[in-house]
């Protein structure tokens, strides 16, 4: 891209981050549009079922728009769903050239809404954008491989601790803990191993606005999550994944509360996660935040169903004590790609190694 079409790409890219756990399970979508050197509309999907981006720039610039250049960080759509499609509104609005960031596999349009703009005369220039790709992740795996994006957060202490001494502790700072939540918004599902359930009695909802509850899903071989957990009310859905050597009788008693059970192949005596998050791909789960205590987290890097980990690194020193992972030649399977400060906590994220 030349100098100016980045930064008017990266002023998209910007605004789309201001639909980050809104929007999904769509895509964060961020549009400028720009005329002989002058930004004259711009706009960005801001929430689930709400106008996109493309519209929504075509809107705040008028009849500027006509002979102007659209910069947008997703292939407009060409499909009816909530909204119309966007490829007609650039067209009628009279657009002379799109510049995309990225093409979208969604089966609905891949390529579709290309092809309509340049049968249209509209010039479409595709840029491939690395933070494009960064920016919807989740989206652009699920609909690529059919598989669910899967993030491991951890938060541990300065010395790799999840878990010390008796009780619950907190070890993240407030910023960190906020962060937290707004993840639980931008994942369709949350993920925590039996153990978590009964030791913290975790309620796993969204704390902040749009308060978009994931699904909680409990990996539980044997059924054996208590009924009176707390995971097992409130308003957002739970599923138990479970194998075939789980009582009836525990499935049945779930089944009575209005939980959803799946039956996951067995591993070694304990759920196959890389068949559960199969199965939830299936049931169009696009993206798992995995919050498990060391047993799970272990399993997840082991089964190589991780794609992203993000660690809460507090200044805190638990000494004896559980760690994230109870092999810790697993983090040798990671590859740092960036640390950032949250006021006193450090964020660090990392990938595992291909």
């Amino acid at each position: 891209m030349q100098m100016r079409e980045k930064e008017l790409m990266q002023l998209a890219l910007n605004l789309a981050e201001g639909g980050r756990g809104f929007v999904e399970p769509n895509p964060k979508v961020g549009c400028v549009i720009e005329k002989k050197g002058i930004v004259v509309g711009k706009g960005f999907h801001k929430r689930f079922g709400g106008a996109h981006a493309e519209a929504i720039a075509l809107e705040d610039a008028g009849k500027r728009a006509e002979g102007a250049t659209m910069h947008v960080t997703l292939e407009p759509c060409c499909h009816y769903g909530k909204q119309g499609p966007c490829t007609e509104k650039i067209i009628e609005a009279g657009i002379k050239r799109v510049v995309v960031a990225l093409r979208d596999p969604n089966p609905l349009v891949n390529g579709r809404g290309l092809k309509q703009l340049r049968k249209a005369g509209i010039k479409v220039k595709v840029v491939n954008s690395a933070e494009a790709e960064e920016l919807n992740e989740g989206f652009l795996k699920f609909h690529r491989t059919g598989t669910p994006f899967v993030l491991l957060k951890s938060a541990i202490t300065f010395d790799g601790k999840i878990a010390w001494g008796k009780g619950r502790k907190i070890i993240s700072g407030k910023e960190s803990i906020k962060l937290l939540h707004l993840l639980r918004n931008e994942f369709d599902a949350v993920l925590v191993g039996v153990n978590t359930v009964v030791k913290d009695d975790p309620l796993l909802t969204a704390r902040t606005a749009p308060f978009r509850n994931p699904l909680r899903v409990v990996v539980d071989s044997k059924a054996r999550v208590p009924l009176k957990a707390r995971v097992l009310g409130g308003n957002a859905k739970t599923v138990i994944a479970c194998t075939a050597s789980a009582p009836s009788k525990r499935i049945e008693a779930l089944v009575r509360k209005g939980v959803g059970v799946i039956t996951v192949r067995e591993r070694n005596g304990q759920v196959d996660l890389r068949d559960l998050v199969a199965q939830l791909g299936k049931a169009g789960i696009q993206s798992i935040l995995v919050e498990g205590g060391s047993e799970i987290n272990s399993s997840a890097l082991r089964e190589r169903i991780v794609d992203k980990v993000m660690l809460f690194v507090s200044p805190k020193i638990a000494g004896k004590g559980t760690g994230v992972v109870n092999d810790e030649k697993l983090l040798d399977l990671l590859s740092v790609e960036k640390a950032s400060l949250l006021l006193k906590d450090l964020l660090i994220e990392a990938r595992p190694r291909l």
